[in-house]
């Protein structure tokens, strides 16, 4: 409950290691579609809490690109889910005005979700910030004397 944006990221990851691995296509289709279903979620909350466009259409955009991949991958093969479906879900999305989505009910996988738009801004704040060398030691933090004098 409420870590859709972790796992939209860890998702991401596990198709690029599925990927890197050369992993079975049915394996990497099922993982696309739960990735694709994360953004959709992501890219509608980040909307209803009033992001700005450039931040909720990436995560739309992304899903758009994995669902029109799964519904031309799977044209013809029996599939429990329809990405054709998911594919038309996100081009509504982002086309629709915020009144009208406003008045759409909240995605039953949504309900426990807040803050997602500051929770997405941070990971991509964090990207490229977790150098290794920029680490400090923090050995015996809190031991030092405190400071005489002041206030």
């Amino acid at each position: 409950m409420g870590g859709l944006p972790e796992a939209m990221q860890d998702m991401a990851s596990l198709l690029t290691e599925a990927t890197q691995a050369k992993a079975d296509a049915a394996l990497l289709n099922e993982i696309r579609g739960s990735l694709g279903n994360s953004q959709y979620y992501v890219a509608w909350l980040m909307r209803m809490e009033g992001a700005q466009a450039e931040e909720w259409m990436l995560p739309a955009e992304s899903a758009r690109q994995n669902f029109r991949l799964l519904a031309e991958s799977t044209k013809g093969v029996k599939v429990e889910e329809d990405y054709e479906k998911n594919l038309e879900s996100v081009i509504r999305l982002e086309r629709m005005s915020l009144e009208e989505l406003q008045g759409q009910p909240l995605p039953k996988k949504c309900s426990g979700c807040k803050n997602v738009s500051q929770k997405c801004r941070s990971q991509c704040g964090s990207k490229g910030k977790n150098d290794p060398q920029d680490k400090k030691d923090a050995r015996g933090a809190g031991f030092n004397d405190i400071p005489k004098g002041g206030s």
